[in-house]
């Protein structure tokens, strides 16, 4: 077999290159300002460089403190020069001379940022505080406490007598520069992440309170009067005057880690893989476009009118043409992340979700980017669920607090339907006639949603539902229930209603069995009844999740057995329609030896029944028949199905591509991809997803 190419799109976001790329500094950018003719430019790497704007030629070294130098800035009058750094301390210079006119420690960790606002020089810093200078003298004239953790990002206003400062446990707090007093929290403090040991290292954690930006913002900025801007994985625009949100949009996999105002455009400009163009009064995603790579750009400033200067991970600064982006016209923006895309056959379309990223995106069979949908919650799984039945373009996708209808034919927005509480998060849908889906939801009840009506009910049960649920035939779906949940843990809406019907099995005998594990069911979706309940024996492994469930679960022949893998227990359980007990339980233990290591059903057929081992990746096909067992030697992790020719494409760590053909057993294709790769999907085409090339689309030819 041979992958020929038939469309590599760069899409509308890949098109745009840079004017001009050098490597400058050996560690990311997080300074960077402009001087007369020049970028200068302060990284990781210790040293601070300029560098002639029009070709990036004439590279000078200004300084090299051993240390990373975090951030700089210049004063109003661009007499003064102030750099921040990990040695934790402040370093002002004058720039008719460049000579260092003040240097101190000024925190007790290192130094994120620094700012001047009229006669003083603001630094926030990894210790927690907010510290105010007289840039003339050196005087400390205020310490700023009230952020519990490092203070990450700051934006003096306009008039320079107010600051806005944020914390990498979301809070967000706004202070008056001269008294040293605080004006107002925006946001309240939310946990935080540590490193391994609990203490050497926080890490930004995702905001909790439901109010400002869905993660720790990485960036900001006052660039008017009216307004303020705070980044994360999202971008929240504040009405200065109240302190409310004016609009808030998801917009990037990769959080925004710098942000400018161009008045002359009416554009804000944000970079984080990709550079962003939003209008700031509407919040409108006028155009994004990737850079070289995927790399992610930490700093970026204004040339004059004309020029955009980013600075990136590897240390390179780039060049753009502004006009470039503003005279290219509105594009579809995407954030770069794709994640279990599904192929709509009827369509000839693919839609895929994201990881992170909270938005939703369409493409055509030719791999073009055609739409993108935001609005989803960042920072959750969005993915493809399922059509709606005898309407195949009618997609249901994940969702939290409401379950969302992606019309992939016309790409719009179908429908919106809201569920009973605002946090459940929806994992999977399987629908049981034409209107009526179950919702599996993340640490609650089941759902069962009429998308007709829009009604939604309580499934009564004792757990939750998992991701993993499998139609058997026209009358059966076999359940995975996941969590026991007693009766203090089912929350529901007010006045909502239960179904006829329940998930409730029987516990049996042991009540710690019940609680410690979770069987599945086959239900009836005709009677409404479940007429099987499968457990299986606890042993003396002992779970370290608080329900030992199935996870996932595959059809075996004609629909007639299930194989399913536990948690913890490194086995396979092989059920049949009409028996109670296992037909078959697999020890895989030999294939999963390490605590956390276990064993994946990816595939079955009448005739197979193929798993994946998590440690090793190797592939496993078992012949039902024969009771044979088959090791695949390869390191894959992700897996797409052909069913309608019966083919499996495995990927795996190496970035190769892997095609067989399932009966006969055959290796059709083994292939080295030139970019990391993250989807492959088998529809009209071949297709296979990358960060750098976007969506790849391959004829598949046999020899």
């Amino acid at each position: 077999m041979q992958l020929k190419p038939i469309a590599t799109p760069k899409s509308e976001n890949y098109k745009i290159s840079p004017f001009k790329t050098a490597k400058v500094h050996n560690d990311f950018i997080g300074g960077m300002a402009i001087w007369e003719d020049r970028v200068l430019s302060s990284s990781e790497d210790g040293k601070m460089m300029f560098t002639r704007s029009g070709n990036l030629s004439g590279k000078q070294r200004l300084l090299d403190i051993g240390t990373a130098i975090n951030h700089l800035c210049f004063s109003d009058d661009y007499a003064l020069l102030a750099i921040g750094s990990d040695d934790n301390k402040i370093r002002i210079f004058e720039t008719d001379t460049w000579t260092i006119k003040q240097e101190f420690v000024a925190h007790d960790s290192y130094v994120t940022k620094v700012a001047f606002a009229n006669e003083f020089l603001i630094s926030i810093s990894h210790d927690a505080s907010i510290k105010i200078w007289k840039h003339e003298t050196g005087e400390l004239v205020h310490t700023l406490e009230g952020h519990e953790h490092w203070v990450y990002t700051m934006a003096v206003s306009p008039n320079r007598k107010q600051l806005l400062t944020t914390s990498n446990n979301s809070s967000v707090k706004v202070w008056d520069i001269v008294s040293g007093t605080l004006i107002k929290t925006l946001v309240e403090a939310s946990s935080i992440m540590y490193a391994s040991d609990g203490i050497s290292l926080a890490i930004g954690g995702s905001n909790s309170t439901g109010f400002g930006n869905k993660d720790f913002p990485n960036a900001s900025l006052w660039p008017t009067k009216k307004w303020a801007y705070t980044c994360g994985r999202d971008i929240v625009c504040w009405n200065t005057k109240d302190w409310s949100i004016e609009w808030q949009i998801d917009l990037s996999y990769d959080p925004i880690r710098s942000i400018v105002h161009l008045p002359q455009y009416d554009l804000l400009i944000a970079v984080s893989d990709a550079i962003y163009g939003i209008n700031p009064k509407s919040g409108e995603i006028q155009f994004s476009h990737k850079n070289i790579g995927a790399v992610p750009m930490f700093s970026c400033a204004v040339i004059g009118d004309d020029w955009l200067t980013t600075g990136d991970r590897k240390g390179n600064i780039s060049i753009w043409e502004i006009n470039e982006f503003v005279s290219g016209g509105k594009s579809v923006s995407f954030g770069g992340d794709v994640y279990r895309p599904k192929y709509i056959k009827s369509a000839h379309r693919i839609i895929a979700g994201s990881w992170l990223g909270g938005e939703v995106s369409i493409w055509s069979e030719k791999g073009k980017l055609l739409q993108t949908f935001r609005g989803f919650p960042s920072g959750n799984d969005t993915k493809p669920l399922c059509s709606v039945p005898g309407t195949e373009h009618l997609v249901l996708m994940t969702g939290k607090g409401n379950l969302k209808i992606i019309d992939v034919l016309n790409s719009k927005l179908a429908d919106t339907i809201p569920l009973d509480l605002p946090d459940l998060s929806i994992v999977s849908a399987i629908f049981i006639n034409e209107e009526e889906c179950i919702l599996s939801i993340t640490a609650y009840e089941p759902r069962l949603v009429n998308i007709k009506t829009k009604t939604v009910k309580v499934i009564p049960s004792d757990y939750s539902l998992g991701e993993e649920n499998y139609r058997l035939d026209e009358q059966h779906i076999v359940f995975q229930l996941s969590f026991y949940k007693d009766d203090e843990q089912r929350m529901r809406g007010e006045n909502v209603a239960e179904t006829d019907f329940s998930f409730k099995v029987a516990p049996g005998k042991d009540q710690k069995i019940y609680e410690k594990q979770a069987p599945l069911i086959v239900f009836n979706i005709q009677t409404k009844t479940i007429v099987h309940e499968w457990w299986y024996a606890l042993g003396k492994t002992k779970a370290s999740y608080s329900t030992n469930y199935a996870w996932p679960i595959v059809g075996g022949p004609n629909n007639s057995i299930i194989a399913a893998s536990y948690i913890d227990e490194k086995k396979i359980y092989l059920w049949e329609m009409g028996k109670e007990e296992p037909i078959k339980v697999i020890n895989m233990s030999k294939y999963c030896p390490g605590k956390y290591d276990n064993i994946y059903a990816v595939y079955g057929n009448e005739n197979y029944i193929f798993f994946r081992a998590s440690s090793t990746g190797l592939l496993l096909r078992y012949e039902i028949q024969k009771k044979k067992w088959t090791e695949i030697p390869m390191n894959g992790y992700k897996y797409a199905i052909d069913h309608q020719n019966g083919r499996i494409a495995a990927l795996d760590y190496s970035n190769k591509i892997y095609i067989w053909s399932i009966d006969p057993w055959e290796l059709l294709l083994e292939k080295k991809m030139p970019n990391e790769m993250e989807w492959t999907l088998f529809g009209d085409y071949f297709y296979a997803y990358s960060k750098t090339d976007g969506m790849m689309v391959f004829e598949m030819k046999i020899d």
